[in-house]
């Protein structure tokens, strides 16, 4: 094996510019997966925590930009009450938080989210978000313990101008779809 002939400092410059490139070539992958709104939340969360963990390294401050979108990712999670999240699906990215109401009037453009109820044990809502993330439909599989107020089950609540509407409806054709892995009509 013969000498590497390059001087102490020029290894030094060649180690220092292989960082660079390597760091700038995390942070150019971890932003394409952070700012695709169809990214599945599990690999967004992914791509915030290695784009800080780039900056984190080599001591750079985090520019605006990605300040933004870790800041938009934190804020959501804290509406979401990471503390609440049961699981999250890797493959439909449907959120799967613990409680007996879903708090979180915005999320993700087109998130799903489950709520599953500890006292009953299953899941008794499932909220669907629009392109903006605003709440646009939940869909309650339960009748809120008031059978004769609520005799469809599954229903449907629309949401509008950020109010959950108290008039409920029958599911659609399409909705029905949506909610068939964690509801059928033998329930």
């Amino acid at each position: 094996m013969t000498e590497d002939p390059r001087s102490e400092k020029e290894k030094q410059a060649y180690k220092e510019m292989r960082d660079k490139v390597t760091i700038q070539t995390i942070r150019r992958r971890a932003r394409e997966v952070l700012y695709n709104e169809q990214a599945p939340l599990i690999e967004r969360l992914k791509a915030a925590e290695k784009l800080k963990k780039s900056y984190e390294k080599v001591g750079d401050k985090i520019n605006n930009i990605d300040k933004h979108y870790l800041n938009g990712l934190n804020k959501y999670l804290e509406n979401l009450n990471i503390n609440n999240i049961v699981k999250i699906d890797e493959e439909s990215g449907i959120i799967t938080i613990k409680g007996t109401t879903n708090k979180s009037v915005k999320a993700f453009p087109n998130a799903v989210v489950d709520l599953l109820n500890p006292k009953l044990d299953k899941i008794t809502q499932r909220r669907f978000y629009d392109e903006k993330g605003n709440a646009k439909v939940d869909i309650d599989l339960t009748d809120h313990g008031h059978p004769k107020t609520h005799p469809i089950v599954p229903h449907a609540h629309d949401w509008k101008n950020g109010e959950r509407q108290r008039e409920f409806r029958p599911l659609t054709e399409v909705e029905k779809e949506k909610i068939k892995d964690i509801w059928s009509d033998e329930e």
